[in-house]
């Protein structure tokens, strides 16, 4: 079992995005960079991104070096929407997230990134 935010986490997650062909063949054609800033307490911030890039899925801990589009959530806010617990339109609406960057990404590339979902419910089905 990985820790939430761990890099063990996020190499599992790394892992789910490599290992489904369906979340590969969505992400056919789409090139995007989402960056996920969890500001943890105090200051500090944990980052990790998703690179898709024409069929490849990639999950990364730190910078992303050219994010499409930033999220950026409170731990709690991070976990619940990891968990599923929280979607991200009801979290948008609550203040609870926030968004930086080329939104009209968001817009374009909405199936590919909610996919995200389902692929790593067997990571979030074994986070701690």
């Amino acid at each position: 079992m990985a820790e939430f935010l761990s890099p063990e986490w996020v190499a599992a997650l790394d892992r789910a995005a490599a290992a489904s062909q369906e979340l590969q063949a969505a992400a056919a054609g789409v090139t995007l960079v989402v960056q996920q800033v969890v500001r943890r307490d105090g200051s500090k911030e944990l980052r990790y991104f998703v690179e898709f890039d024409d069929g490849r899925v990639h999950v990364e801990l730190g910078e992303a070096p050219h994010a499409d589009l930033t999220l950026i959530t409170d731990t709690g806010t991070a976990r619940a929407l990891a968990s599923g617990t929280l979607n991200a339109q009801a979290a948008l609406g609550a203040g609870r997230l926030e968004l930086a960057g080329r939104l009209d990404a968001l817009a374009r590339h909405e199936d590919v990134i909610g996919a995200l979902g389902d692929v790593f419910r067997t990571v979030r089905d074994s986070t701690t």
